[in-house]
């Protein structure tokens, strides 16, 4: 089984923590390629990384994608995450654990910008 987890910052808000939520409810309700999608949050919010994993492997997915809900790179993308992936593998060495480039990386992601910005003019 394969299952996609997102990971965001997480916040003290709780309308920022819902909104991640509902923006998952969504993808899973589209989604076509993974048997289950899931959130998880770096601080200040729950479920952190490693609960969101361990509730995928409950699940029976052997297989996980990481996708850093963040637009840039900055040391949460480029040391924090990969370091809790890398101590999940010690843990879960049976695990296949694949971290996919930022969203802020994504190709698609000046045309929705743009496309964002002539919606609201």
């Amino acid at each position: 089984m394969t299952g996609l987890l997102i990971i965001a910052h997480g916040s003290r808000n709780m309308a920022s923590v819902e909104e991640i939520h509902r923006l998952v409810d969504a993808i899973r309700a589209r989604n076509l390629e993974f048997d289950a999608v899931e959130c998880a949050f770096l601080e200040m919010a729950d479920p952190d990384i490693y609960t969101g994993v361990t509730h995928l492997v409950k699940l029976g997915v052997t297989d996980i994608k990481i996708l850093p809900y963040f637009l840039a790179r900055g040391n949460h993308v480029a040391r924090d995450i990969p370091g809790i992936v890398e101590s999940l593998l010690s843990e879960f060495p049976a695990l296949s654990i694949e971290t996919l480039p930022h969203i802020g990386l994504s190709d698609q992601m000046t045309q929705l910008i743009i496309d964002h910005v002539l919606d609201k003019s």
